[in-house]
Order: C-alpha cells, then structure tokens, then sequence
C-alpha cells in the first residue's frame, strides 16, 4: 500500500492552467513533487529540481505544433475541439497568441479530473464532499487507480447503445452514492432500450470522450437532468457532471440551465412552489403600481 497521489498544477512555463502532473510522496519526500511533468510543454522537476524548463514558446509555428502534439497525445485529432473543450473555449488562435505572449490559459483539467475519475492525469480518490476542492488548480489524484484504467486500455470509445445508460450512471455515481430511485430509473430506462442491465464495473463516472457522441444529444442530457432529480433536488456534483457532458456534446449550456429548471420547477416541494407563486404576484401587483403612478 503506498501513500503516494497525483495532484494537477499550473505550468510555471507555458503557464496552462492544471497542465503538470505532480506525483507526490511523503515517505520519499515531503512537500515538494518527487516528480512534476507538464503535459503541454515537457516542463520537468524532480525533488524540486527543474531537469528540463520545457519547450520555449517563440512564435506561432511553434505554439500550434506544441498544442497539436499534447492533443494527439490525448487521444484528440481535432484540435478546434481539443482546445474548445479543455481549455475552457479558447480558440486556437488565441490559445497560441497567448503562449508566445505569456499569457496563463484556463483549462478544464482540474474539474476534469475531480469528475471524471482515472483521467486528467490519474483519478481522483472520492471526497466525502464532493463539492470541496481544495484549490481551483489543484486536484488530488489516485496513482493506484490511474495505473489500473491505464491497464485496461479505458478512454476510448464504446458501444453506441451504451451511451446512454453510461452517461445516466455517471450521473448517478457523480457523489459516490447509489440510491435506490436512482438506480431503479437507471435499470428502467436500460429496459426499455433493450439493453442488459448494468454489471457493477460499468458503474462508475464515465469521461464524455470514452462514449460514443451522440448526434442529438438532448434527449440524453434531459434523462441525466431527470436522473439527477430523482430525490427532488438535484446535487452539486451531479449537475457538475451534467453541465460537462453538455459542454462535451456542444450543447447550450443556456438551453441545459433552461431544462434544469423547469425541472427543479415541477420537482419542487408545495411550498416553495407557493413561495415562487407569491413572488410572482408580488412583483406583478408592483409593476401594475409603478404603471398608474407613471
């Protein structure tokens, strides 16, 4: 049993947010990483000595094919796509303006990683809060784990029909809980696809790039919202998972907020839906005021 983890920080080179991964172990040393890489750069440091300052960043050229390369080496040929989703929306171009300018560039990574466990970099142990995150840029890292989905050659992607039932039970293991609504709706909605039920190791947070994409994705994200109101309030790190999918899939975040709510809406309990109707009859009867004084 070792006590070693990952962690993900940001580059001190090519300045990516949650680019580097960090192996830390306390019974070598304690503080520091015994080994940092940036996947990005090559950036290196050993003990808390750089062994290799990375790869410097001098022109367009440069920065696109560095860019090319790490998404290659993510299993990602589109680089438009690999750009879109990871490092929050930047578009190439301005991914590469700012590397050959120096300038940080925010990623997904470390939420990647707290969501997704067995990749970003390693996965993530559980947190019995799974909304805590220490520090935005860094997230601690299961190397056992890691070592395992490494093994099976996991994150790449699956049977079409089981996108489906994998993106619900990633909902559904987003907070390390099964309940029982949960996975009676999950078994259902797998029934009805014809499908067999789930086996207990396909059970887990799957990456939306280890499932097939589907070509209309909204139906799917509208079972994963329903899915995540089961108890009739939906949790943080289950819409977390949601909103990942649907950002994945190139779907309206705006449009997903809108089917979020409308069911937070029919889900609500009797009184907050009075309190709701209220609010609205306050705010009605004050408009009507302010009209006859104007």
């Amino acid at each position: 049993m070792t006590d070693a983890f990952q962690v993900l920080s940001d580059c001190p080179n090519c300045l990516i947010e949650s680019a580097v991964v960090e192996l830390m172990d306390p019974q070598i040393v304690t503080g520091v990483a015994v080994q940092a890489s940036c996947r990005a750069c090559g950036h290196q440091v050993e003990c808390g000595e750089v062994q290799n300052v990375g790869r410097q960043i001098d022109d367009i050229v440069v920065a696109r094919e560095m860019l090319s390369g790490w998404a290659q080496r993510e299993g990602e040929e589109d680089l438009a796509m690999f750009c879109e989703t990871n490092l929050c929306g930047v578009s190439v171009e301005d991914a590469t303006n700012r590397l050959v300018t120096g300038q940080p560039i925010p990623s997904s990574f470390d939420v990647v990683a707290f969501l997704f466990p067995g990749m970003g970099g390693g996965g993530m142990t559980r947190s019995s809060n799974a909304e805590a995150v220490s520090t935005p840029s860094r997230t601690m890292l299961n190397e056992e784990e890691s070592t395992g989905r490494e093994a099976t050659g996991e994150g790449h992607p699956s049977d079409p029909a089981k996108t489906v039932p994998r993106a619900l039970a990633a909902v559904m293991m987003a907070d390390g809980e099964i309940r029982r609504g949960e996975r009676d709706f999950l078994d259902a909605v797998v029934a009805q696809l014809g499908l067999a039920p789930l086996g207990d190791d396909e059970l887990r947070v799957w990456r939306p790039s280890e499932l097939v994409r589907p070509d209309q994705p909204g139906e799917i994200l509208r079972a994963m919202i329903e899915l995540a109101y089961v108890d009739r309030q939906r949790d943080g790190s289950e819409w977390r998972v949601i909103r990942e999918y649907g950002r994945y899939w190139r779907f309206p975040l705006a449009d997903l907020e809108e089917m979020a709510a409308r069911e937070d809406h029919r889900t609500a309990p009797a009184m907050r839906r009075l309190w709701r109707a209220l609010k609205r009859l306050l705010f009605t009867e004050k408009t009507k005021g302010k009209r006859r004084t104007s």
